[in-house]
């Protein structure tokens, strides 16, 4: 991929990059491509372009692109705090889950956590947590929660308020990375459902 800047109404070349990335190299591509002065969506476009996951397979993965606000970058860099992407697989029963369904009707498929530092980046859900005979067990296609909260590295609370996910893990998909917005809780900014 060549990076221009348009420069006086012209083009001006900045850099090239060529190959494959594994996706744990996302976060120094977005570094690489917003050091040549691209956005944040683009240089996380082309992380999320060029990036694999020898892993990958499971149909109901995800990509989450994470964003801090100002306050809360400072406040979880200077605790060296991480955090945590949590996603929780469900779905409406079929007549054999019925009976293991929840205190709110539903099934649970599982959940699955991933640890990343806590700097904007993606992170990826595999999926994994869901296999395809799980399917029997609910009506249609499964749904997913995603929050996200602090590691509880530097103390036992969690201090950041973020967008969070509830729907059909189809949608996801087809909206990744999903962007994901973190601040501190005491900004008092409403999270928002996504996708």
């Amino acid at each position: 991929m060549f990076f221009f800047q348009e420069v006086g109404g012209k083009k001006q070349f900045k850099d090239v990059w060529g190959g494959i990335a594994e996706a744990s190299e996302a976060p120094q591509l977005i570094e690489w491509a917003e050091d040549l002065g691209a956005p944040h969506n683009f240089a996380t476009c082309f992380a999320d372009q060029v990036t694999f996951d020898d892993n990958a397979g499971s149909p109901f993965g995800f990509t989450v692109d994470l964003t801090f606000s100002a306050k809360a970058e400072e406040r979880l860099a200077a605790l060296h705090e991480e955090v945590i992407v949590s996603a929780s697989y469900y779905g409406e029963p079929s007549a054999k889950g019925k009976e293991f369904a929840d205190d709110v009707g539903r099934f649970d498929l599982g959940t699955e956590t991933v640890q990343v530092p806590a700097s904007p980046g993606i992170a990826k859900i595999t999926g994994d947590q869901v296999g395809e005979s799980d399917l029997e067990w609910i009506e249609g296609r499964p749904n997913v929660n995603v929050n996200v909260f602090t590691a509880r590295i530097s103390g036992d609370d969690n201090f950041i308020s973020c967008d969070f996910i509830d729907g059909p893990v189809d949608d996801v998909i087809q909206s990744m990375p999903v962007a994901l917005h973190c601040t501190l809780i005491e900004e008092e900014v409403d999270a928002e459902p996504k996708p």
